[in-house]
């Protein structure tokens, strides 16, 4: 699973982890994934979900 972070700002409670921040869409993260790999979008915070390797192929397929 890829931790995403739907604002700049909410990096910040894991910068200690994660020194470094890349901006991109999230249909381009999503078509850059390796087969196999989901995603957990904000992770630890209230406002967040899970998507799985299936849910990305998904969302990939039909957004083209």
């Amino acid at each position: 699973m890829l931790a995403l972070f739907t604002d700049k700002e909410r990096v910040k409670q894991v910068g200690n982890i994660a020194k470094y921040c890349l901006v991109m869409t999230g249909l381009d993260v999503l078509r850059r994934l390796p087969l196999g790999h989901g995603v957990v979008v904000n992770p630890g915070l209230d406002v967040g979900f899970e998507l799985s390797p299936e849910g990305v192929v998904k969302i990939v397929m039909d957004m083209g």
